[in-house]
């Protein structure tokens, strides 16, 4: 059996029924194994795309992601949707074609000799958890089993597996090692003692806290998406509990979520977290996108952490003054809500059904003063009033507005999924998320800006006409994000960053138009208004005319001190 056939095989073994690529030479064979076994291959335009849509189908799906790209160019087109998953802790497969064996550069002093190779393995080393780089004596099936075990693992993250063509061509028997071993190499776990003990602390500072308060991050998301009764226990916990960007997907199972937390988080969270005297943060990386970057909050703050990571806490304890544990996320989140329910700890005052109004207020009242005052919308009251109903998933890019306008906005607690790669924050990301979605039945709103959306133009081309989709558009003439830097920094000299400043963006009606797709302008209120998700029956492209002056909401900026930094 061909070596590519035996590849497909052993995918199909492991649930993969999706793949995501682009063809090319050096994978051409791979691709027609994978169309023999019946794997479901969709074919992107970027090697980029196909990356950010193998992750989001890690998020959504029943199986792990897998992309497949060819050698040289498409390998590092790749890197950025590799980076997302890195540091998301998102498991992910990337299968590449490579020139053949006798003509590769690894371990030699060379720049290049075959026809478009790269030592792909040497780049992505940093940002993979293994790496392995086949030869026809070794078993696909053996080195698969370790990469799934591997990607999924301890703290989740991506495995690349290097295959040359000649290699594609053979058959294997021998079974093989990986070219570089898992990178976290065998998890440091506590004893059963250290672990009692760290319970123990935590629920006895908690037992003398006045202001509690408890922080998801994207370690524990998988397991409470799927955990029934966990989810019950922090319910009835009621204890308040802060999401991270990488966690958000949790706020509708959660009662007690009263928002997310950071310098684009939301005012009341913020408000909450700074005058706290109790931190539990779970599966969190506790950086300034988590927490802010003004560290005298947590002065008088007792602060607990639970990371699977050990150099994360680490480098976390160099800043703060913290108790920390390294543990399996999951497992100790787990036994600290079985604990806390056996000792009947339950804070019986906690009222969270109104939490939140008073940003969301903020959100509304800002669109109407915008509109009033200017004629333009705001982004974050447009968000805010497509999510009171109806959108059952939420995909928002990376990009400054739409992200801020994305988390700051939108009614997190009504949206079953939410999608974005928030770690990396990257332009560009959300119309290749929101391909895996192509099937659902349901509505999903996409929120990107204007500059992002031309950056990913090419993958309107992927969508079905069929989806339930509704791409918003925010129109604030290229680049608010940035043009706040320059504001406050550069002295409103707005280089590169408006339409007419440097920065080049064509109209967005005809571009949608002539991809077949219905084009829907929001101008007013009035337009926001006649919107009805229930009538979105295939791919709309809605264009929000906002504000390109519109002010951040809520935001903690730096300021500049007397020596100028």
């Amino acid at each position: 059996m061909k070596f590519t056939d035996r590849l497909a095989r052993a995918l199909t073994l492991h649930g993969v029924r999706r793949v995501y690529g682009l063809q090319g030479g050096s994978v051409a064979h791979i691709f027609d194994s994978l169309e023999s076994y019946e794997i479901n291959v969709t074919y992107l335009h970027h090697e980029e795309s196909c990356a950010f849509a193998a992750v989001t189908e890690s998020l959504i799906g029943d199986q792990i992601g897998v992309l497949v790209v060819t050698t040289g160019p498409a390998g590092t087109n790749s890197l950025t949707g590799i980076l997302g998953a890195w540091q998301d802790s998102i498991p992910l497969i990337v299968i590449s074609g490579q020139a053949r064996s006798y003509q590769l550069s690894y371990g030699r002093k060379i720049r290049q000799y075959g026809s478009q190779e790269a030592p792909i393995i040497d780049i992505v080393k940093p940002i993979t958890k293994a790496t392995f780089l086949l030869t026809d004596r070794d078993s696909v099936e053996e080195v698969l089993s370790k990469a799934f075990n591997i990607a999924n693992s301890g703290r989740p993250g991506p495995v690349w597996i290097d295959i040359p063509i000649d290699v594609q061509l053979t058959t294997s028997k021998d079974k093989c090692e990986p070219v570089d071993q898992l990178r976290e190499s065998e998890e440091v776990l506590p004893g059963k003692t250290d672990l009692t003990s760290f319970l123990d602390n935590t629920i006895l500072a908690l037992r003398e806290s006045l202001k509690p308060v408890v922080i998801l991050g994207g370690g524990v998301r998988e397991t409470l998406t799927k955990s029934e009764e966990l989810i019950q226990l922090l319910n009835r916990s009621k204890l308040p509990i802060i999401l991270t960007w990488t966690s958000s997907t949790l706020a509708n199972k959660l009662e007690n979520y009263i928002g997310i937390a950071g310098p684009f988080g939301h005012e009341s969270t913020n408000s909450y977290l700074k005058s706290s005297d109790f931190l539990l943060a779970v599966g969190t990386n506790f950086g300034p996108n988590n927490i802010g970057n003004n560290l005298e909050w947590f002065t008088n703050t007792r602060i607990f952490l639970c990371n699977i990571d050990p150099e994360q806490l680490k480098f976390i304890k160099e800043r703060l003054k913290v108790v920390s544990i390294v543990a399996e996320c999951n497992a100790f989140l787990s036994e600290f809500l079985h604990k806390l329910s056996l000792e009947g700890l339950v804070r019986s005052d906690a009222n969270f059904e109104s939490f939140m109004s008073r940003d969301y207020a903020s959100c509304s009242s800002s669109l109407v003063e915008s509109y009033t005052r200017s004629g333009l919308l705001h982004s974050h009251g447009v968000v805010e009033f497509l999510t009171r109903t109806g959108v059952r998933n939420l995909v928002i890019d990376g990009g400054g507005t739409a992200l801020y306008s994305g988390f700051q906005g939108a009614h997190l607690e009504r949206v079953s999924k939410v999608i974005c790669l928030a770690a990396i924050s990257s332009m560009g990301t959300a119309l290749a998320q929101s391909i895996p979605f192509n099937e659902c039945k349901e509505v999903t709103l996409v929120v990107i800006g204007d500059g992002s959306f031309f950056m990913c133009l090419r993958e309107l081309v992927s969508l079905k006409s069929s989806q339930r989709l509704l791409v918003l558009v925010i129109n604030n003439k290229g680049y608010l994000a940035i043009r706040h830097t320059q504001a406050q920094y550069l002295e409103r000299r707005f280089v590169g960053t408006f339409y007419d400043q440097g920065s080049q963006l064509p109209s967005i009606k005809p571009v949608v138009e002539s991809f077949g797709f219905n084009y829907l302008p929001i101008v007013s209120i009035a337009d926001l208004e006649r919107i009805n998700l229930n009538d979105i029956d295939r791919v709309t492209i809605a264009e929000a005319f906002c504000d390109p002056d519109q002010r951040p909401m809520w935001h903690t900026p730096f300021v500049k001190t007397g020596s100028g930094s």
